[in-house]
């Protein structure tokens, strides 16, 4: 256990900020004391600056909302959230107070998540204090610290994310900490995907916290159609509500919760699958794993994997996680007994090889690592996979569809509905149908996504039927489906048929190729198996497929039509779920949109390899906006300062914002879009082996974390010494000599003093509230120490 800091480091605000974050946690007492403060009709300058100070109110605020304080209630979160943007946003008085309000979230997230270290809690809680004072030198290194782009004030930067989950579908977070994270990001544009269907409560609860925060905030809902030996996958989108209680009567539309409800039985129907794998893992996988690792894992109950899930729709990537957190104490426990034989006297070579091999397997469990190992239908042959179409009587009626029958379907539900064309399984020759098939009707295609550039994009089966171990990759790059698939959404909306028909068939040598390593593929197998039997069959379906994108060459007035009245636009998303995959995370951001000092850390941290700088530019155009605004109830003397030219900017608003006229992807060079978040550091997965490795947490820097009231004081000292020699060495009058210092500093301090208090509103604000809240005592002894 760490002993507690000197009493010279540290204020007592310190560690009350830590023992409120600490009484919330733990649902102490305490934290009732604060919870009157979260009402959302009280105003941050009434009564609550008279109960606690603002760094406190925030702080409460934001374990309110991050902790475990009465988790898992919608309204409780959204009233924390609109207490906290009121802290932020309302209690400002410095220009920089947008930044500084993220650098104050990501903080105390950061003080939530750093248990049993009370020495680093209390440098968070010094840092907390000490940034919520808005200095922007003290914002900027915070917002480098934390790996955050400082985003303009005006906040009208172009950040967004066009795919990402919270934790109804695979996600980690709730509806409303998604929009705030996304907030401490500076993302302004969100789609969140849900997976067959939504829950109204879900959708009331994301529009509420995305007005909140002023993030805009579509829901997409992702469904898949029946094509060839595959499902393929739309998200839905309804657009066009004149505001958000539109929204939320439209999904209480009887056929509308017909649509969910057939969803509802999709996912059901999906979820099987997680279930009988669960059932494999601890017949069989189970019994590998501990012969490989020597350890004892017991059985995986069902009824604890679905409290795991929680609200969520259970998924592979959720039986990883709780495998993996399963085997964390396992690990610990065996890591500690290896370290304690390899710090023994007389342990023989070969036996510390042995050792420091399991624990280099210790080291490599991760999340991906189950996943890949045992939970993937390679590894399962005898479960029915369900992406893979199957005819049997419990499928879903939604399933059987094709995909113009169900965008028919969806868009009679609402015309001014939008689909985006997951393009994860999809190979060329399936996106160029699907346009062709679709008659219009699909509007975006999703033309980069960070998760699919890492992992690779899964297009189909191997030649030999086979299932693959792990997603099957196309021997040609993402990059390269991403070029051609560009360069076909490029012809469409161009008035350009030659350019259509040249990609079209394009895409049909790509095809032919295919064919030829068929064709290969089916004379080695002769030569091996003597039959061809199988392959002769998958041929001639080839070819058949081969004649049917002749079709669509043949009609391409009729293909390039369907987008004469309708631009084909295009989506990027990240396919973040919070769960710390290692892929970069939620969140791009238009370069050019940033301020100065923001690009160039965006460029440091791309050369550093903290961010990627996708393959793809965003062509934008810079709106510049001025409204002239009189106000009848001005003062004459306004009124006639109006005309004056020299006053007229007074009495106008201007502004300027950014639209983005479309994407363009090139795999030759980097574009203008990085992302937001960094690669994936999965501190989940990333557990210590040993506890007394760890480091021990060091002060670091001592002047940084002095007691304010004596850092305030050696200021004041630093700053009165060469006064004192100046009025004592150049002044004769011996009131001046020796006083002058102490006069000086009596004006400078009492002006400063004064300024504060009026600045802060002193004179009309409750005799009630004490000078130590509208007062900055670091500022007025910066003051001094300079002055």
């Amino acid at each position: 256990m760490q002993k507690r800091p000197p009493v010279v480091f540290f204020d007592k605000n310190d560690y009350q900020l830590l023992q409120i974050v600490r009484d919330v946690l733990e649902r102490g007492p305490q934290s009732r004391v604060f919870r009157s403060l979260l009402g959302k009709h009280m105003h941050p300058h009434g009564i609550k600056e008279m109960a606690a100070a603002r760094g406190l109110r925030i702080a409460y605020a934001i374990a309110s909302l991050l902790g475990s304080f009465e988790s898992g209630k919608a309204s409780d979160r959204l009233i924390a959230l609109h207490s906290l943007r009121d802290e932020v946003s309302l209690t400002s008085t410095t220009f920089y107070h947008k930044n500084t309000a993220r650098v104050l979230l990501q903080i105390m997230k950061e003080l939530l998540r750093s248990k049993d270290n009370e020495l680093y809690q209390l440098k968070l809680a010094h840092d907390f204090r000490m940034v919520s004072m808005g200095n922007p030198r003290k914002v900027r290194s915070e917002l480098a610290k934390y790996h955050l782009l400082e985003m303009p004030e005006e906040w009208n930067q172009l950040a967004f994310d066009d795919h990402v989950h919270d934790a109804n579908t695979k996600g980690r977070k709730s509806p409303t900490h998604l929009v705030m994270d996304a907030w401490i990001k500076g993302i302004r544009y969100l789609t969140v995907v849900y997976y067959n269907y939504v829950r109204p409560e879900v959708v009331e609860e994301l529009i509420e916290a995305s007005a909140i925060l002023d993030v805009n905030v579509q829901v997409g809902i992702e469904m898949s159609a029946r094509f060839r030996d595959k499902y393929v996958r739309f998200t839905w989108e309804p657009h066009g509500f004149q505001d958000n209680s539109a929204l939320l009567k439209f999904l209480e539309d009887d056929a509308v919760k017909q649509l969910m409800k057939k969803g509802r039985d999709v996912s059901l129907y999906q979820q099987k699958y997680v279930f009988e794998v669960l059932e494999a893992f601890n017949t069989h996988h189970r019994h590998d794993l501990n012969a490989e690792l020597l350890l004892s894992l017991g059985p995986c109950n069902k009824e604890d994997f679905l409290a795991f899930v929680g609200a969520g729709q259970p998924s592979l990537l959720h039986l990883a996680r709780f495998i993996h957190n399963s085997l964390v104490q396992q690990i610990q426990l065996a890591s500690a007994e290896i370290s304690g034989k390899l710090n023994t006297p007389g342990v023989s070579e070969e036996e510390k090889i042995e050792l420091n091999t399991r624990l280099k397997k210790f080291r490599n469990i991760r999340v991906e690592t189950i996943t890949d190992k045992y939970l993937l239908s390679s590894r399962n042959p005898t479960i029915h996979d369900p992406a893979h179409p199957q005819d049997c009587p419990d499928l879903p009626e939604q399933l059987r569809l094709s995909p113009y029958t169900l965008l028919s379907q969806l868009t009679s539900l609402h015309s001014s509905s939008k689909f985006t064309l997951n393009i994860n399984n999809l190979s060329l020759q399936d996106t160029l149908e699907l346009l062709y098939a679709g008659a219009g009707m699909i509007t975006h295609i999703e033309a980069y996504n960070l998760k699919n550039a890492t992992y690779g994009m899964m297009s189909g089966r191997p030649p030999d039927h086979s299932k693959s171990e792990g997603e099957t990759v196309d021997l040609k790059s993402p990059e390269h489906y991403y070029k051609l698939t560009g360069e076909l959404q490029r012809a469409l909306n161009d008035d350009n048929v030659i350019a259509l028909k040249r990609v079209v068939r394009t895409i049909i040598w790509d095809y032919e190729e295919q064919l030829l390593r068929a064709n290969t593929a089916a004379e080695i197998l002769q030569e091996e198996k003597g039959t061809t039997d199988g392959k002769s069959l998958e041929l001639q379906s080839m070819q058949q497929r081969k004649q049917e994108l002749l079709d669509i060459l043949y009609n391409l007035e009729k293909f390039h039509s369907y987008y004469k009245q309708r631009t084909l636009r295009s989506r990027i998303g990240s396919g973040s779920t919070g769960q710390g995959e290692h892929h970069y995370g939620m969140g791009l951001v238009v370069t050019d949109t940033l301020p100065t000092k923001g690009k160039k850390a965006a460029q440091a941290t791309v050369a550093g390899q903290h961010r990627r700088c996708i393959p793809v530019s965003a062509l934008l155009t810079h709106n510049k906006h001025s409204r002239n605004y009189f106000d009848s109830s001005a003062p004459r003397e306004a009124r006639f300062g109006r005309i004056l030219p020299v006053f007229n900017k007074s009495y106008r608003q201007q502004w300027d914002d950014w639209s983005i006229d479309g994407f363009q992807v090139h795999t030759n060079r980097a574009g203008n879009i990085v992302t937001l978040g960094g690669l994936g550091r999965t501190g989940e997965d990333e557990f210590e082996l040993d506890a007394s490795n760890t480091q021990q947490e060091r002060l670091g820097n001592p002047w940084k974390y002095l007691n304010t009231n004596l850092k305030n004081t050696l200021k004041v000292l630093l700053g009165f010494i060469p006064a004192f020699l100046t009025f004592s060495l150049t002044k004769d009058w011996w009131l001046l000599a020796y006083f002058g210092a102490f006069i000086w500093f009596a004006i400078t301090g009492s002006r400063n003093i004064i300024q504060s208090v009026l600045g802060g509103g002193g004179l009309r604000r409750s005799p009630l509230l004490p000078c130590n809240s509208i007062i900055s005592w670091c500022r007025l002894s910066d003051s001094l120490l300079y002055t």
